[in-house]
């Protein structure tokens, strides 16, 4: 038996599951929770997440080990106990983006389905039960108000030491949301591909489709869309990804003192790897309709 327990950071799926695989006396097994311990594992190990040579290798070594004690469940990463440690706000701020490369996800998801072949198991966290286990025996999702969430992980932060206003926390919910739910899509050029097809093929083959979407129909051409250019150490972005970037920066941003274009590539580049010329955040801030630092200033 598989259950499957999804939802957003802090909305109370570990309390759950462990509650749950108490009272049924199965295992419990937070995959939220190997994520976090691969993360701490690149950082404690200053290996960079965009080296995929250096983190496959890496992820051959590694050695999680996940046990249930007294006062809760035990985490250890090649023999050490980092259970505290991989809630730090370090961990936090850089989960998402580790969690979404492809060798870190197929690394963790053959661990997890051997787990889960081997016992009766309840499973909690992102993506849980649409891609790991699509086929659960029971599925849940659990959602909680932003407050709450941020109130629950400030007093996690606070058993490590760790001291952080409501705001800051709450502004790194969101942070984490947006980051989980806005994931990198497949392009024209990795379907051409794997296909082994040309992209103009891929391109007239999309061209007037749509997919209906529980609250409204796009066209199937925004999933798949070409990468924006970048510099030679930069990563590859989608327009939307670029503008969603854009977007959140802004927002961010004090409004007596806006940032501008040039700060925006800027933060772009020092904070999420992502190299693009100033005119090119001009026009994608313009294409988000989104107004110039001058327009957005208030005084």
């Amino acid at each position: 038996m598989i259950i499957a327990i999804d939802g957003p950071a802090a909305s109370g799926k570990s309390t759950t599951a462990i509650g749950v695989a108490k009272r049924l006396g199965i295992t419990y097994l937070d995959t939220g929770a190997m994520y976090r311990a691969v993360t701490f594992g690149l950082i404690e190990n200053d290996i960079k997440f965009e080296d995929s040579s250096e983190l496959d290798n890496y992820l051959k070594q590694i050695k999680l080990k996940l046990s249930e004690t007294k006062s809760g469940v035990m985490l250890k990463l090649d023999g050490r106990n980092i259970s505290e440690e991989i809630r730090s706000s370090m961990v936090t701020e850089n989960v998402s983006e580790v969690s979404a490369l492809k060798n870190v996800r197929h690394a963790m998801v053959l661990i997890q389905r051997k787990i889960a072949k081997k016992n009766d198991c309840i499973l909690e966290g992102r993506d849980i039960g649409t891609v790991v286990f699509p086929n659960a025996d029971f599925k849940f999702f659990l959602i909680a108000d932003e407050k709450v969430r941020a109130k629950r992980r400030q007093n996690d932060l606070k058993k490590m030491g760790e001291v952080k206003s409501i705001d800051n926390v709450t502004r790194d919910i969101i942070k984490r949301d947006y980051k989980d739910s806005n994931r990198k899509p497949i392009t024209n050029k990795e379907i051409a591909k794997r296909l082994k097809i040309s992209e103009s093929t891929v391109s007239r083959i999309v061209k007037n489709k749509y997919i209906q979407l529980p609250d409204k129909l796009i066209p199937l051409k925004e999933l798949l869309q070409k990468k924006v250019n970048k510099g030679e150490e930069g990563r590859d972005v989608t327009p939307k990804e670029l503008r969603d970037y854009i977007s959140l920066l802004i927002s961010e941003e004090n409004s007596e003192k806006p940032l501008s274009d040039e700060k925006i590539r800027t933060l772009l580049s020092t904070n999420h790897l992502i190299k693009v010329a100033r005119r090119t955040v001009t026009k994608y801030r313009e294409v988000a309709g989104i107004g110039s630092s001058r327009t957005r200033r208030t005084d």
